[in-house]
């Protein structure tokens, strides 16, 4: 059963935290999607205010589950989520080394367990 908040709250929870999401929101957005666009110190601190901000979220959807304030919030959480986890894109030559070097020589270096796997399959 969610909890009822008391009269004010809201008011206070935001007006606490409004600086960090503010802060986190920028940083999303200055990104635009490549977490590679942001200076070093800027990634830590995405990653300290993307933290920060999830146990803010949890919070407003105990206390305000209704609120505008939990949706919006969780939007904002959701995409500091996209960008702090995101994959850098494959480059070809990383592709390149994994199927020309990487992959013949595991083959090499299990080839008698691939021989008697083959083996074994047919």
């Amino acid at each position: 059963m969610p909890r009822i908040a008391a009269p004010g709250a809201i008011d206070r929870f935001v007006e606490d935290h409004l600086g960090r999401w503010s802060r986190l929101a920028d940083l999303v957005s200055s990104a635009a999607g490549r977490v590679d666009r942001l200076k070093a110190d800027e990634v830590l601190e995405l990653g300290r205010l993307y933290r920060a901000a999830t146990g803010d979220l949890a919070i407003a959807q105990r206390d305000f589950p209704r609120d505008i304030v939990a949706y919006e919030l969780n939007d904002l959480v959701a995409g500091a989520h996209a960008l702090v986890y995101s994959e850098s894109p494959t480059s070809v030559r990383r592709l390149r080394r994994f199927l020309l070097g990487d992959i013949p020589a595991t083959v090499r270096a299990n080839g008698r367990f691939i021989l008697v796997s083959a083996i074994l399959l047919f």
